[in-house]
């Protein structure tokens, strides 16, 4: 049904874009080989589109296309590709349908897909190698400057933290609850962090000490894989609940002493903000001032031996007390080498310690959130040498220095025209509105009715739709279903630094229960005709009814409800808040599904 669903959707963009007949044929004739058409020859096609942004176009030898006779260009989806590059190859001064051609090759390159042994036995090798290619000595000699400034980047006392559990998995598969409760003995845990650390009173201290000659656990972190995308699991690891207590209470430390404290990095390392590397990728797109540089495998090739060295001394004994030197991988232990995996509350503010550390021995003005790296024009091939000689690897094909094209934090812009796409990740019903919704900002609020109408016959539902009121003109509509607010540009949002997650303002349905008397008759249901009663009765909070009998009334309330009656909104600049439409709903902040 997938692959069904993949061709269906792709032919109506396709169509709406004024695609070629040969390219639709091309297109099926790839599908129904069987092929990974969407997630695999598409995307490389949609690589080589962007590294011809930088001023030249060529097909890799990995693309399966053919080169149009004549032409440096693709023959499938050339009437395209034309609008944006001459026959030779090179850009045009004033392309044309960049994010139009990017949606068509990208569409499913991030689509979430199942794990396979093979996947899992990949992922392993890929840990293996990857730890192993861990630069762990010999550094350059301007090791002394890069630990002036990485020592800068720490408050002074590491024990003057606030511990608190994560909501996330642990290796000992305890619920939220139950870590509260179930403290176990981690030497190298307790012999930098003691006791009252973990209790509310001396009095708990003593009994649990009492008893802990039978909670001892070395506390051994678990390497995992979940699906991520069509390119393959992503590899997490999954530490102990003791370990994530301290870590979280560090990492908050870090992040407030970063953000908000006397931080020399103050402004140049983010971590709740990607809107100032999208600021600078903005700018740097149509004045060249700024370069961008992106990391391949960027947490897992920061060294621990590196880290040890940089490191003030209190800091390096609160780090190496919360982190393991073995993780368990498939059921083996193995001896790990580098800071600590994907998966550690520190993983992502000491990366970037280490990556604007290293920067900053050769750049002035360095910015950095997690592997996403912005400096002047001019310094991009000093600091990129001076990273690799750390041993860390740059991907060239995504740090961006020469043309007019810049990616950061989710920002694409060519000369200073936002270029993004939409990208369908999934068709669970919350995430495909959330494309929908994508599509409406980025390329046409007609294609997305169209992909909506679509995605009904396909799950034999009705979407819920509702005018932009801030839109001079009020056709286009925000998809939406009870349970997502399915967009950020269209609903208000906010950052949660405590649960490490964006937040929307979403509508939650909640059943009211009717005060009855006992044996007392059900009242039956009775639905005006008139639309004005209809549209009364639907908002009144007195009248509810159980989940079923709604669902039907809400879709009698779309066939008969003129649509001037469903814009029961407020505008708030760009961000449309949707007032209560149906018995006992409330807003409540709630998590978006990205990601």
């Amino acid at each position: 049904m997938t692959l069904k669903s993949h061709i269906s959707q792709w032919e109506i963009v396709a169509k709406y874009l004024d695609i070629h007949q040969r390219s639709l044929e091309t297109a099926r004739k790839r599908y129904s080989c069987g092929q990974p058409f969407f997630t695999v020859n598409l995307p490389s096609l949609g690589k080589d589109l962007e590294r011809g942004l930088t001023g030249f176009f060529e097909l890799s030898n990995d693309t399966p296309f053919r080169v149009k006779k004549g032409t440096a260009l693709p023959e499938f989806l050339y009437e395209l590709f034309i609008k944006i590059f001459h026959q030779n190859g090179f850009i045009r001064v004033n392309p044309v349908g960049i994010a139009e051609l990017r949606f068509l090759c990208k569409m499913y390159y991030k689509f979430e897909a199942p794990l396979s042994d093979s996947d899992v036995d990949r992922a392993v090798e890929k840990f293996s190698e990857i730890d192993s290619a861990v630069k762990t000595g010999s550094y350059p000699y301007g090791l002394s400057e890069v630990r002036k400034y990485f020592t800068s980047l720490f408050p002074e006392y590491p024990k003057d933290i606030r511990p608190h559990h994560a909501s996330g998995a642990t290796s000992t598969r305890l619920s939220n609850l139950e870590k509260r409760h179930n403290r176990v003995y981690i030497p190298r845990l307790m012999e930098y962090y003691d006791p009252t650390y973990f209790f509310n009173s001396k009095h708990h201290v003593q009994n649990w000490c009492e008893v802990n000659e039978t909670t001892h656990s070395p506390g051994i972190p678990r390497v995992t894989f979940v699906p991520k995308d069509s390119r393959g699991p992503r590899t997490i690891c999954i530490f102990h609940h003791m370990d994530m207590f301290i870590q979280k209470g560090l990492q908050e430390k870090l992040y407030e002493f970063t953000e908000k404290g006397y931080s020399p990095a103050k402004g140049f390392i983010n971590f709740s903000r990607q809107d100032i590397n999208q600021h600078l990728a903005y700018v740097g797109s149509y004045s060249c001032k700024y370069a961008t540089i992106d990391l391949k495998d960027a947490s897992d090739l920061v060294p621990w031996n590196l880290v040890k060295m940089l490191c003030p001394t209190e800091w390096y004994q609160a780090l190496a007390c919360s982190r393991s030197d073995v993780v368990t991988i498939q059921g083996r232990q193995s001896t790990i080498n580098k800071f600590a995996p994907m998966g550690s509350a520190l993983c992502f503010p000491i990366e970037a310690f280490v990556f604007w550390s290293i920067a900053k021995t050769v750049s002035p003005y360095v910015y950095v959130y997690g592997d996403d790296i912005i400096v002047p024009n001019g310094k991009v091939h000093d600091v990129i040498a001076a990273l690799e000689s750390y041993g860390l690897l740059v991907n060239h094909d995504k740090s961006l220095y020469t043309g007019l094209f810049r990616e950061s934090c989710g920002g694409d812009y060519y000369d200073g025209q936002n270029i993004n796409y939409p990208s369908c990740k999934s068709y669970d019903t919350d995430k495909y509105i959330a494309f929908c919704n994508q599509v409406t900002e980025l390329i046409s609020s007609d294609l997305a009715e169209r992909l909506v109408k679509s995605f009904e016959e396909m799950i034999d539902e009705i979407v819920y739709r509702e005018p932009l009121v801030f839109a001079k003109n009020p056709e286009p509509y925000i998809f939406y279903t009870d349970s997502c607010a399915a967009s950020f540009v269209f609903f208000k949002h906010r950052g949660n630094i405590a649960l490490q997650r964006e937040e929307v303002l979403r509508k939650h349905i909640k059943s009211v229960p009717k005060k009855s008397k006992k044996n007392e008759r059900k009242r039956s249901l009775s639905i005006p005709i008139d639309d004005d009663l209809l549209f009364d009765w639907f908002t009144t909070a007195e009248n509810t009814v159980a989940p079923e009998e709604e669902a039907r009334v809400v879709r009698l309330m779309d066939q008969l409800v003129p649509s001037r009656y469903l814009v029961n909104s407020f505008s708030e600049g760009h961000q449309t808040l949707r007032r209560d439409t149906s018995p006992g709903a409330k807003y409540v902040w709630g998590f978006l599904k990205k990601e």
